[in-house]
């Protein structure tokens, strides 16, 4: 039988063993082949997010071809299929980490969990699979959980606000009580607070499209409206959500009509008429203070 796969290795290339390999050549190994810590033979994996669950940080991925003998197993409980240990090993190609991440962004949902659960991305790393699920808020938070540690995303627990905890909150909540004078602020659960701090921390970063951007609106208007903490409410009177949120991204530097949907969304990266080269948290929350 003829597997074709990858295999890890040790950010050296070599295995738990110290055995060192080499990319186009041929290894084999004798003895009965058995699948597991104790048993024999060449590990290998039919999938590539299959792969990373075996190593710390510290890890490269070769396309590889076992045959000879071979014994398959599945991890049923934790959805890891075709994996197998092999008598013979044909080394392929050792993956870049930048075709690893090509090949991952291309792959399914669960594939994308598995990965991003186990490898380290980088920063611009990071930013393609936010680009990718921008319309997705369920595997955004997992992004959030697993690569920017926000180990609360999932948290439904209540959470008293807080100045300085979530600074891209801050300033939403600034806009919140300088137009609308917000004196209201209740509990929110620590998910929503996460959520909506990240996404006002897209726009910052520069995530945000033409593409996505009438998504992240959307997912914006959903969060705001159920949070008590952002309701634009003054004296009983209801400021309507569009308003609010037409003030926001004027704030963040967007031009919108949030009453007409046909007009295109223009960026323009400004505050109070000055262009911003670079958008400074701090700067644009000290210059709201100042008009409390």
């Amino acid at each position: 039988m003829i597997v074709e796969g990858y295999k890890g290795f040790n950010g050296n290339k070599t295995n738990r063993y110290g055995y060192t390999f080499e990319e186009g050549k041929t290894y084999k190994i004798d003895g009965d082949i058995s699948f597991g810590n104790e048993g024999n033979g060449f590990h290998m994996c039919t999938s590539l997010s299959d792969v990373f669950r075996y190593f710390d940080d510290d890890i490269v991925v070769a396309r590889v071809i076992g045959y000879g003998n071979t014994v398959c197993y599945n991890d049923e409980y934790n959805g890891y299929y075709e994996m197998y240990a092999v008598s013979n090993l044909y080394i392929t190609k050792f993956l870049t980490r930048e075709e690893i991440v090509d090949k991952m962004l291309k792959c399914s949902d669960i594939d994308t969990l598995k990965f991003i659960s186990t490898y380290v991305l980088n920063e611009e790393e990071k930013k393609l699979f936010l680009q990718k699920y921008n319309q997705d808020i369920k595997m955004k938070k997992y992004i959030l959980y697993y690569q920017y540690g926000y180990k609360n995303i999932f948290s439904n627990k209540n959470e008293d606000y807080q100045e300085g905890v979530y600074p891209y909150l801050d300033i939403l909540v600034r806009i919140n009580q300088k137009y609308f004078k917000n004196s209201n602020i209740r509990l929110n659960t620590t998910e929503d607070l996460i959520t909506i701090d990240f996404m006002i921390r897209e726009f910052y970063q520069y995530l945000v499209t033409e593409n996505n951007l009438r998504n992240i609106i959307a997912s914006l208007l959903n969060l705001c409206g159920r949070s008590w903490l952002l309701q634009p409410f003054y004296d009983g009177n209801t400021k309507t959500l569009k308003d609010f949120m037409t003030i926001i991204f004027h704030e963040l530097g967007y031009i919108i009509d949030m009453n007409n949907p046909d007009i295109p969304i223009i960026p323009i990266f400004y505050y109070e008429n000055e262009i911003c080269e670079e958008k400074d948290i701090q700067n644009i929350l000290n210059r709201l203070k100042k008009r409390k």
